[in-house]
């Protein structure tokens, strides 16, 4: 029986154009009420460059802009190093539909020596994944795609009956279930990992 292959690597693909350049196209799967999940644009961004055979080093940081609405089609993605240095490497990246730009990035890539490491930030304080509901749908194809349970500010259509908040703390896990990955994490905000679960890590997230 043949491999079937997620979602998110399906909406993901990149067909190479040139030796910087890239096509992808927008997927019903990651589709939000009016275009694109703009997780799955960040990803592709980032991938851009990720993949491109001059990239080196790990992810250190990513930056995009939204400057245009993305409409359904074809998207047209350029990467280029911007410079090189001996630890670290810049890129920016574009988006371009219709030969209109529809959003930049910029990543920046370095090598990661063995040198000291100190946790500076817990997960929340809140009750297992387990032990919370998974969050209904709203109606978008991108939220069908993560099984999010809310320990605090859950939003409206999900009957939440608790008074008006800026804070929302929730678990978030792929569905269906995906290894964690760089790319893959491009997906989501400011995360802390949970380690628990070996078929697909699980984000325990906090904001205002």
């Amino acid at each position: 029986m043949p491999h079937e292959r997620h979602p998110f690597d399906i909406a993901t693909d990149l067909v190479p154009t040139g030796p910087d350049s890239w096509i992808a196209r927008t997927r019903d799967a990651y589709w939000n009420m009016v275009g694109p999940f703009g997780g799955l644009v960040t990803a592709l961004l980032f991938k851009s460059a990720l993949v491109h055979p001059a990239r080196r080093g790990e992810p250190v940081a990513l930056t995009v802009n939204f400057c245009a609405p993305v409409a359904k089609g074809e998207m047209h993605i350029t990467a280029l190093p911007a410079r090189t240095n001996r630890s670290t490497q810049h890129w920016t990246m574009t988006m371009l539909q219709e030969g209109e730009c529809v959003a930049t990035a910029s990543a920046m890539f370095g090598k990661r020596p063995e040198t000291f490491s100190d946790l500076t930030l817990l997960p929340p304080d809140v009750p297992p994944f387990e032990d919370l509901e998974r969050m209904p749908w709203a109606g978008a194809g991108w939220i069908e795609r993560f099984d999010l349970r809310f320990a605090q500010g859950a939003p409206f259509w999900a009957g939440s009956t608790e008074g008006a908040s800026s804070r929302s703390t929730l678990w978030i896990a792929s569905d269906p279930p995906r290894p964690s990955t760089s790319l893959g994490l491009r997906r989501l905000p400011t995360f802390s990992l949970d380690g628990s679960s070996t078929s697909d890590s699980r984000w325990c997230h906090s904001e205002r």
